[in-house]
């Protein structure tokens, strides 16, 4: 039966498409049949007692009694006197919360021990950021009911003013829309129409669209998830439905609200509350995905949805689970005082009270490290959002203790990362705190917890610099968070890190002057030529990449029109992993509109003087935000490349050969997005070095001759390209983190293979 914990046996995605085939085929068939024809088809099905027909009223008649929620909206927004919306910018924005924990839905669903304390836990790191505990609303026991959650629903929108942000949780049992049925109705209710196919309910429904059993079915069906309320009387299952959600939020949004939602269950992204809001009037640029599923269903529009107005609040949404995943639960403690989380809220909440930047981004980054359940199963999970560098909190609204709760005392605490010469570290310590300890997390993994908070724990290293992170659990529901660096030095391969190095490498050069308005370039070819030579024979870059179904395309464009770039750049960012690096190399003509102050690069189909048809920064921009790619570096030799790309975050530090191969570990480690440039906001000389233009030359020099086997994209830039460009040429070379993009002050390491 449906279970947060359980995942249900559900049909494949191929299964599915073939569904949604026939459906669209019957759909097809009713607009192009003459009327006569299609009487006659729906003939049977249109009769009153025909067994489709019967089923759907039955079933419709059995679930608007018994389970509410699957054919009443929550609220009915329209009908609603909810007070106009309130925009006092003179106002302090704030935080503001509802929380749902639902442990007890009844039959069929399995009773859970979680959600209550994820919301305590949320509760508590909420308070711990500043959120005022009149803002937040603990939605459990009798208050996680329909009713009440409606209330508070209505008062949330009465209360927020515009620039407010809010965080929605949900944690506790679902059932999806096309299982909730056969999970539902109880069996003496189906039995008479065992022979009736889910086929044949659809053809009903898409016959008899008139009536209201029909068309409610017919939406219950492809409405994505349900999400299951505690128990109020015996006889009825509460439900809210995804729809439910999503049209809170989106009103929301339209008073101007920045809005973060969690859901915590099995099947969670079948919510799709992002694409019910992009069918509202939103949009959704940035994903990250640990999994995949196969498509998805639409819900009909029975249920009336607000739409969303312009100059919307921001979105984020967090799904514990992807498709048939399943969201789990991780119990420590001592016999007969054993506590219970979802293992994706207790990481939620620990990157709350701890993380000094609470962006979208460094969240979703954060979750990765989910604690390890009992069962050893690894959560999927995905988060979307308008924008990753939303906050949900300003790092002025942390407030840490003035001295550290966890105290390491084996090893040695050391400054910086401790060198080991084995691939295991004895981590021994104490939590210091006024509350007891409840337990100790090691990089996920429960640690033996020993009297007066003394814990130990033996980590695995890896070759490279390993960040060891200890969570500790105090009774109070306080979080503290501690991370210890160590250094395992291992071969090159700690630097060169696991994933594949592309090289995505653009080369314009030949323009048609009449059209485009540009002249032909000289070297963008020759230049492209050399790098890609000197990259893939010496620095294990490759120029060709695979798509998920196994079709090969190539990373190495020469003249490329805007299509071509758009698409590769668009490839490139479904290829490339969390472990990957993708270097972009752009040769050829660029452009600086002072109107506007944008700059772009010039495809070789570009119209003169229409700035929509060259290439923008936000352009570009937007690729880079959908690159999971943990590195990703812009090298742009192009006139006014220097004004491409905002500079912002934190910039890779200059190395000395005391630390060098720690330095680099660490560099190689962090999240890096940068831009090195030909020239600041400035034309560039297109020839002067040999063959090359002078940026290139200088480029093709400094990965030749540069005097060690490893090292930075920053070393290349002040050791050859900075130097040799500016005593060189009227321009001025520029390296900086892209503003925006989720730079987190790592840095490329180029590093030589063996030959």
């Amino acid at each position: 039966m449906p279970d947060r914990r359980v995942p249900r046996k559900c049909a494949t995605g191929a299964q599915w498409l073939i569904a949604w085939l026939f459906m669209a085929m019957l759909a097809t068939i009713a607009i192009v049949i003459p009327a006569e024809a299609g009487l006659s088809v729906g003939k049977e099905l249109q009769e009153a007692d025909s067994p489709a027909v019967t089923a759907t009223d039955t079933y419709y008649d059995y679930l608007a009694e018994h389970v509410p929620g699957a054919t009443t909206p929550l609220v009915d927004y329209a009908a609603e006197k909810i007070a106009a919306p309130k925009c006092d910018r003179a106002v302090t924005s704030k935080m503001h919360a509802v929380l749902i924990g639902a442990t007890n839905s009844g039959d069929p669903f399995p009773l859970l021990r979680g959600p209550d304390n994820d919301v305590k836990l949320l509760y508590t790191s909420l308070v711990a950021r500043g959120v005022a505990d009149d803002d937040i609303a603990l939605m459990v026991g009798r208050y996680a009911s329909r009713a009440e959650i409606a209330k508070m629903f209505k008062e949330t929108l009465e209360r927020v003013n515009c620039g407010d942000r809010l965080l929605l949780h949900y944690g506790g049992n679902s059932v999806r829309a096309r299982d909730l049925i056969e999970g539902l109705v109880p069996k003496e209710v189906r039995d008479p129409f065992k022979d009736v196919s889910i086929q044949d309910i659809w053809q009903a429904d898409l016959v008899n669209q008139g009536r209201k059993s029909a068309r409610a079915i017919g939406w219950i069906e492809g409405a994505g998830l349900f999400l299951a309320l505690n128990k109020q009387q015996d006889g009825v299952i509460e439900l809210i439905s995804a729809h439910d959600l999503s049209d809170f939020i989106t009103n929301l949004r339209n008073r101007q609200v920045d809005v973060a939602v969690t859901i915590d269950t099995s099947y969670a992204s079948e919510a799709d509350i992002t694409g019910q809001q992009e069918k509202a009037g939103g949009s959704t640029v940035w994903s990250l995905d640990t999994g995949s599923e196969g498509p998805s269903l639409q819900a009909a529009d029975y249920m009336a949805s607000t739409p969303l107005q312009p100059n919307h609040g921001q979105l984020a949404v967090f799904y514990a689970s992807i498709g048939d995943s399943q969201s789990v639960e991780f119990t420590f403690g001592e016999q007969g005082a054993k506590t219970t989380y979802g293992v994706f809220t207790f990481r939620l909440a620990n990157v709350i009270q701890n993380q000094d930047s609470v962006t979208v981004r460094a969240m979703a980054e954060s979750l990765k490290k989910l604690p390890e359940a009992e069962a050893n199963t690894r959560q999927q999970y995905r988060v979307e959002s308008t924008d990753p560098e939303f906050s949900l909190f300003s790092d002025r609204s942390l407030s840490l203790p003035p001295v550290d709760p966890i105290v390491i005392t084996k090893p040695v605490p050391k400054r910086g990362a401790a060198a080991m010469e084995k691939a295991e570290v004895e981590i021994e310590g104490q939590v210091n705190w006024s509350s007891p300890v409840k337990a100790v997390l090691v990089d996920g993994k429960v640690a033996e917890l020993r009297s007066g908070g003394r814990f130990a724990y033996t980590s695995k290293l890896k070759a490279g610099l390993n960040t060891v992170e200890i969570v500790a659990l105090t009774a109070d529901g306080r979080t503290h968070e501690r991370q210890l660096e160590f250094l395992f030095e291992g071969d090159k391969q700690a630097l060169e890190g696991e994933g594949k190095r592309y090289a995505v490498i653009i080369a314009n050069q030949d323009y048609d002057r009449t059209r485009t308005g540009f002249d032909t370039l000289r070297t963008p070819f020759a230049d492209a030529d050399a790098i890609v030579a000197i990259l893939t024979g010496t620095y294990g870059f490759v120029t060709e990449a695979r798509l998920p179904g196994g079709a090969t395309f190539p990373l190495f464009l020469k003249d490329a029109t805007r299509h071509d770039i758009e698409t590769l750049l668009y490839k490139i960012g479904l290829v490339a992993g969390e472990k990957d690096t993708v270097l972009i190399y752009f040769a050829g003509h660029g452009i600086y509109e002072e109107k506007t102050t944008i700059a772009f690069w010039v495809p070789v189909d570009a119209e003169a003087g229409v700035p929509i048809s060259y290439l923008s920064a936000s352009t570009i921009s937007e690729a880079i935000q959908r690159m999971q790619a943990n590195k990703v570096v812009i090298i742009s030799d192009s006139c006014f490349s220097g004004a491409l790309l905002r500079g912002g975050g934190e910039t890779a530090p200059r190395i000395s050969d005391d630390d060098r191969q720690r330095t680099l570990l660490r560099l190689a480690q962090r999240r890096t997005r940068i831009l090195i440039s030909s020239g600041n906001n400035e034309p560039v000389e297109d020839t002067g070095g040999a063959g090359h233009s002078i940026f290139a030359k200088a480029l093709l020099t400094g990965l030749k001759d540069m005097n060690h086997d490893a090292f930075s994209a920053r070393e290349l830039y002040d050791g050859y390209i900075l130097p040799l460009v500016v005593g060189n040429a009227d321009q001025e070379p520029q390296y900086r983190p892209i503003e925006r993009s989720g730079h987190e002050g790592g840095d490329i390491v180029f590093v030589r293979q063996k030959q």
